[in-house]
């Protein structure tokens, strides 16, 4: 509500929802200008350290204060507070090849005398390949309804579009003991989106009366799903700059759910990638590095131990605690 009021006051109605994001007119001279900006000589570093006395930081330098905060700090040029640093970092800009800025990158590690886990050292990014070059718009809208009986249901179509349709499949091989697959699928959006959307859920056969899982198994599945997300997110990240978006949820109600989000061409690519990440994270058992798995109980230990939220969103879980089966 707070964004939407903010644009209220400098953006025309038409415009508040896109007004901030979207680009009429692409202009690839002003984006290569601003580009040329993030150079070294055009920037501003600041140190903040409780140590800055002791650094000798304030040396020759006229020493002001913040007003209302009542915070010391000084004002001096990078070249003078870091003798060759400009000269340093633009020639890393201007390294042709990887070798070149991975051997600065250990360089500086070893200077900075950082403790590198496991002996993998930070290596720079390579280019972002795999950006789809042709984006086909033919399933890009979804078709308008017809023979809606209810003008509830025609007020639902106008804003969410028409309903998925089942779609007949073969049967795959499965257990005696479990259920059909079912296939849903609708072409198209509402809105103006060439993206398409994949979800594969594989919910768990569960008897009327089963009980429910037990809090200790709810938290295991959720620290699972910690150590899974933050193993995959290194090696994902080059394939989602190429506009695509994934999402693997693991709970004791829906059981195991995938969610695939991107252009077409590059669809089959991120499914392969999320399947084979995965599948590498369960069948080594010794891939979480003790050091991540501690950190990772520290933080959600940290979390059962503090009320950082709105009081009514505390109500409402325990509501639903109460109210739901399996919640």
């Amino acid at each position: 509500v707070e964004h939407f009021a903010e644009r209220m006051t400098r953006l025309p109605p038409a415009h508040l929802l896109t007004g901030d994001s979207l680009v009429d007119r692409p202009d690839p001279e002003l984006v290569d200008h601003i580009l040329s900006r993030l150079a070294p000589d055009n920037m501003n570093v600041a140190l903040v350290d409780k140590q800055v006395a002791k650094l000798g930081l304030f040396q020759a330098h006229e020493v002001r204060t913040l007003p209302y905060w009542g915070v010391n700090y000084s004002v001096a040029e990078l070249s003078e507070a870091l003798p060759g640093a400009l000269q340093r970092w633009q020639g890393l800009l201007n390294a042709t090849k990887k070798s070149e800025l991975a051997d600065a990158v250990h360089a500086a590690v070893l200077r900075a005398k950082v403790e590198v886990a496991d002996g993998e050292m930070p290596m720079p990014p390579g280019p972002i390949e795999g950006v789809p070059k042709d984006i086909s718009l033919v399933h890009m809208h979804a078709k308008k309804p017809e023979h809606l009986s209810t003008e509830l249901s025609v007020r639902a179509a106008e804003l969410y579009g028409p309903r998925p349709e089942q779609v007949k499949v073969a049967q795959p091989k499965a257990p005696a003991d479990a259920g059909k697959p079912e296939v849903w699928y609708r072409s198209g959006w509402v809105t103006q989106s060439p993206k398409v959307t994949v979800q594969v859920m594989f919910r768990p056969m569960r008897p009327t009366h089963a009980p429910e899982f037990s809090p200790l198994d709810k938290l295991r599945l959720a620290l699972y799903s910690r150590l899974l997300s933050e193993e995959m997110e290194p090696n994902m990240v080059d394939l989602t700059l190429t506009g695509i978006a994934y999402r693997v949820d693991v709970d004791t109600v829906n059981g195991l759910t995938f969610v695939f989000t991107g252009f077409a061409p590059a669809l089959s690519r991120l499914v392969e990638t999320t399947l084979g990440e995965v599948n590498r994270f369960n069948s080594n058992l010794t891939l979480t590095r003790q050091s991540r798995f501690q950190r990772i109980v520290r933080e959600m230990r940290e979390d059962f131990n503090s009320y950082s939220e709105m009081p009514v969103s505390y109500a409402l879980t325990d509501r639903s605690i109460l109210l739901e089966e399996g919640a």
